[in-house]
């Protein structure tokens, strides 16, 4: 694996409100389709559920990335 396709571990402030714009995004171009299937409503409840957490001030100043552990 190169350096510039490792994993990343971190993600800074600016790459969250990229994400959180693209989430955004999404969710407005889903906004007006009609009769969207069970998957795409699934997608949107997802999404909505991304962007909620996304806005949490915690996540402000970026956040650090891991795999969590299985209980």
């Amino acid at each position: 694996m190169t350096a510039e396709h490792e994993p990343m571990h971190y993600l800074s402030a600016a790459e969250m409100r990229v994400l959180k714009f693209a989430v955004r995004r999404q969710l407005t171009r889903w906004a007006n389709k009609r009769n969207p299937n069970a998957d795409q409503r699934a997608q949107r409840a997802t999404l909505q559920r991304v962007l909620h957490v996304l806005d949490d001030n915690a996540f402000a100043a970026g956040c650090n990335l891991h795999v969590p552990s299985e209980t």
